[in-house]
């Protein structure tokens, strides 16, 4: 999108995001994102997580989205998770992973983040539709200020990754396509289904205290576009040992999108990405390589695509919406139905 085709009446709503941004510690387009955040150590992976001074200052509300420790499987892959020497601390506590924020343009030509992630069947990297990890990827915004940005962005992505890489391995699957910025994608991810927790229930009853779930988020009304994953689906709803986490994702009026729209709103729309970051250590015949993953914490367009306007629609509970200021007695949760 270039900078002559935003229209004059966001030209204010643009710089009001990128002066917010600026001021959050963990906004990738400034040089001192390192000196907040350190690697330590959660199981099989490496979690990025607030230093315990920024934390305790509760900065992560300046990413404007709460975090939800999940336990995330590793990558779809089937090499075998390697425990090696790394930098990474050992978790003391409960540390808030890093809600880390960066701005893109949100790629059409390789984006899988639809309702289902386009799953047609088991696959050797994905067996089930359980499994099934939607992605999408962003590139360089075509809207100043956000276009001089991004190579800060990949640059602190980058230095980050360098910091938990396993020494004498010697390959990497990071979460950017290019070290060249004015090539770069950042590709993100979204865990669709998770672990049924045994107080699920109560949290979703204190998470909407009003009853005003919409609708299309529930698992019964949840889309699909193939027989196997509307038959996998319904074997989920029959198991129900699984929760399905809708993608939370908001239209420029910060209502939550219809999950058969995502690629409408998002793709070639500027925005607003929080995201975490994950590293694993794999080695599979003697090889190993270090893999990086950027799970999807909230995305809001700032720019729609310039073919398609999200229209105005009745509005989802505020507190719904991560990127919404949350009340002090009624934290955020990701929601799951």
């Amino acid at each position: 999108m270039a900078p002559s085709m935003i229209p004059p009446t966001m030209v204010a709503r643009v710089l009001n995001i990128h002066g917010r941004l600026r001021n959050s510690p963990l906004y990738l387009g400034q040089a001192d994102v390192q000196q907040n955040v350190k690697w330590v150590r959660r199981g099989n992976s490496d979690i990025l997580v607030l230093r315990h001074e920024i934390g305790d200052n509760d900065e992560n509300d300046h990413a404007e989205a709460e975090a939800t420790t999940q336990a995330n499987d590793a990558p779809s892959t089937t090499e075998v998770n390697t425990s090696t020497d790394t930098e990474a601390e050992p978790v003391q506590g409960s540390d808030d992973p890093a809600i880390l924020s960066a701005v893109c343009e949100i790629n059409a030509s390789d984006f899988y983040m639809t309702a289902d992630g386009g799953y047609q069947g088991p696959t050797q990297y994905i067996p089930s539709f359980a499994q099934v990890k939607p992605t999408c990827t962003g590139s360089k915004p075509g809207v100043v200020p956000f276009t001089d940005d991004f190579a800060q962005v990949c640059d602190n992505i980058k230095a980050l990754q360098r910091e938990i890489t396993t020494p004498g391995f010697t390959h990497m699957r990071g979460v950017l396509s290019s070290d060249e910025p004015r090539f770069a994608r950042l590709k993100m991810q979204h865990v669709l289904f998770q672990p049924k927790d045994a107080d699920d229930d109560e949290n979703n009853a204190e998470d909407s205290p009003h009853g005003d779930i919409p609708s299309f988020c529930k698992i019964e009304n949840w889309p699909t576009y193939s027989a196997a994953a509307a038959t996998e689906l319904q074997r989920i709803i029959d198991d129900g040992t699984l929760d399905l986490i809708p993608l939370p994702a908001y239209d420029r009026h910060g209502d939550l999108m219809f999950p058969g729209q995502y690629r409408n709103y998002l793709t070639g729309a500027v925005v607003e990405c929080h995201f975490t970051l994950s590293h694993w250590s794999i080695k599979k015949n003697n090889i190993g390589m270090d893999v990086f993953v950027a799970d999807v914490v909230a995305l809001r367009v700032i720019i729609p695509p310039t073919s398609f306007t999200s229209p105005r629609k009745r509005r989802v509970p505020p507190r719904l919406d991560p990127l919404s200021p949350p009340s002090p007695d009624a934290p955020v949760k990701r929601l799951r139905f």
